[in-house]
C-alpha cells in the first residue's frame, strides 16, 4: 500500500512538471526522464509483487471452501445461468 501512495504522489508530481515545462515551451530535462524512468519502474515491481501476493501467498483469496457462502450456492447459480443459455 505504501508503494501505491508513493507512485500516486510520484505521477501527480510528473504531471505537474511536464505541464510546467509545456507552458514554458522548454525541452523535456534529464532529470524529468530519470523520474519518470524511476516511477516506471516502481510501477512495474507494484505489479509484479501484487501477483506474487495473490498468486503465490493467496492474498485477498478466500481458501477453497472458505468463502462468505456455501460451494452448493455458487452452483446452483452456474446450473441456472448454463440452462437458461441452451
Amino acid at each position: 500500500m505504501d508503494v501505491g501512495i508513493v507512485l500516486i504522489v510520484a505521477v501527480v508530481l510528473l504531471t505537474a512538471w511536464r505541464w510546467w515545462i509545456r507552458h514554458r515551451e522548454s525541452v523535456t530535462g534529464a532529470p524529468y526522464l530519470i523520474l519518470a524512468a524511476l516511477v516506471l519502474g516502481l510501477t512495474l515491481f507494484q505489479g509484479w509483487y501484487g501477483g506474487e501476493m495473490v498468486y503465490s501467498q493467496g492474498a485477498g483469496v478466500a481458501a477453497a471452501g472458505k468463502s462468505a457462502e456455501p460451494a452448493i450456492n455458487g452452483k446452483e447459480r452456474l446450473d441456472k445461468i448454463t440452462r437458461h443459455e441452451r
